[in-house]
C-alpha cells in the first residue's frame, strides 16, 4: 500500500505532466540555473527559474509554501523539508507567468522565480536537527546567493534596472517582506526608478504566542530580518501588521499593495494559532493592516470577506472582486502608481465602523 507521502508525489507528478504538456504554448519560458552555495530543506541544491526580457525591467517571484519548526510540521504527512517538484518544470504557474500582455501585464519584463523549499519563509540562515533529520533553513541566503548569481554571470545589471516588481504569495509574500531591504539595498539611488511590492496574503495577524513554537536560531533570523527595518523587537506579539506604517515611511519610494483575506483560514487556524473570526478582528483592529495602509500615500490594502489563501496564485481567485476590482485588477493599479483607496466590501465597513 502507498504511503501518503508517495501518493503526494505521484498526484504532484500528474499535475506536473499535464502543465508540462499544455502549459508552454500559453506561459514563458524558463531557464533553470543552479545556485552555487544554495541548498533546499534536505540538502538538495537550490535552482531558479529565470526568463530573460528587457535588461531595464524585472519582476522576482517568490513562491508559496508551508513553514515548519519541528519533527511533526518539517517531516509529518505533509513534509516540508525538500522540494516535492522537480527542477524542470513549474508546478501551478502564477498569473505572471502567463507569456501574453493581454493576460499579464508583466509580460514584458524579465522574470525570477524564487523556488520554496526551506519552510523559514525565506528568513533563515541556520542549520538545525529536528529528532535526527538535519533540515537546512537557508531562505535568506539562498535569495542572497541568487541575486549575486545573476550579477555575476551578466543576466543582472542593477544599473540599467529602471522598473523593479516583487511579489509572492503565502510563504512567498512574507518572504517579499524579509528581502524588501535586500532589493532596496542592490537598486540605484535614483528618484526615477520604478518600484512595485505586492504582499498577497502574508497573514501578518498572528496568536500572542505564536513565536515560542520556534526554535531560539529561527527567532533569532527572524529578529535580523526585523532590524534590517530599524526594528529592534518585534517577537512580543503576534500582529506584525502594526509595522506597516512604519514600514511604507521607509519605503515611500515603494507602491505596495496588500491583498488578504480577512479570514484566511491559512494564516489564522493553520498557522497562527487563532481562530478565522478572531484573524478578522485583528485585520481591522486599530493596528490591523487596513488601518495602516489608510494614511500611508503609497500603500493600500485589498481585503476580501474569505477563507481564501494566496489570491494571485490559485487562478479562480483572482477574479474575486470588491468594488468590480479583482486582485489582479488591483495589483496594475497599484503597479501604476496611482494613489489608492483601501478596497473592502461595504458590509464589512458597516460592520467594523470603518
Amino acid at each position: 500500500m502507498l504511503c501518503v507521502k508517495n501518493v503526494l508525489i505521484l498526484l504532484f507528478g500528474l499535475f506536473m505532466t499535464i502543465n508540462a504538456s499544455f502549459g508552454r504554448g500559453p506561459y514563458r519560458d524558463y531557464e533553470v540555473l543552479t545556485v552555487p552555495g544554495a541548498f533546499c530543506g534536505n540538502g538538495d541544491a537550490y535552482k531558479i527559474f529565470i526568463d530573460k526580457k528587457r535588461k531595464s525591467k524585472w519582476a522576482f517571484e517568490f513562491r508559496p509554501g508551508g513553514v515548519c519548526w519541528d519533527k511533526k510540521s518539517c517531516f509529518g504527512v505533509i513534509p516540508h523539508a525538500f522540494p516535492l517538484f522537480p527542477s524542470k518544470f513549474l508546478f501551478l504557474k502564477s498569473v505572471y507567468s502567463r507569456r501574453k500582455k493581454s493576460q499579464n501585464f508583466l509580460a514584458g519584463h524579465g522574470h525570477v522565480i524564487f523556488p520554496y523549499c526551506t519552510a523559514d519563509v525565506y528568513a533563515g540562515t541556520h542549520r538545525t536537527y529536528y529528532g535526527d533529520n538535519e533540515m537546512i533553513h537557508f531562505g535568506r541566503t539562498n535569495v542572497e546567493k541568487s541575486l549575486k548569481l545573476l550579477a555575476d554571470i551578466g543576466y543582472l545589471d542593477w544599473s540599467k534596472v529602471k522598473d523593479l516588481f516583487v511579489y509572492g504569495s503565502s510563504a512567498g509574500a512574507f518572504g517579499t517582506l524579509v528581502h524588501l531591504p535586500t532589493f532596496d539595498k542592490l537598486m540605484p539611488k535614483d528618484s526615477s526608478l520604478k518600484r512595485t511590492l505586492i504582499i498577497d496574503s502574508a497573514g501578518m495577524h498572528f496568536g500572542e504566542k505564536f513565536w515560542e513554537k520556534f526554535s531560539p536560531d529561527f527567532r533569532k533570523d527572524f529578529s535580523d530580518a526585523f532590524s534590517r527595518y530599524g526594528i529592534k523587537t518585534g517577537l512580543e506579539s503576534g500582529n506584525l501588521a502594526r509595522f506597516f506604517p512604519p514600514l511604507c515611511e521607509k519605503f515611500s519610494h515603494w507602491n505596495v499593495g496588500v491583498i488578504q483575506g480577512s479570514r484566511d483560514i491559512v494564516m489564522s487556524r493553520f498557522f497562527g494559532d487563532i481562530s478565522i473570526s478572531d484573524h478578522e478582528d485583528l485585520v481591522f483592529s486599530p493596528n490591523g493592516i487596513y488601518q495602516s495602509t489608510i494614511k500611508p500615500r503609497n500603500c493600500s490594502s485589498w481585503i476580501s470577506r474569505s477563507n481564501v489563501h494566496a489570491y494571485l496564485f490559485f487562478s479562480p481567485f483572482r477574479w474575486v472582486k470588491i468594488d468590480g476590482l479583482n486582485p489582479y485588477d488591483y495589483t496594475k493599479k497599484v503597479y501604476r502608481g496611482r494613489r489608492l483607496k483601501n478596497f473592502v466590501s461595504k458590509s464589512l465597513k458597516k460592520e467594523f465602523s470603518l
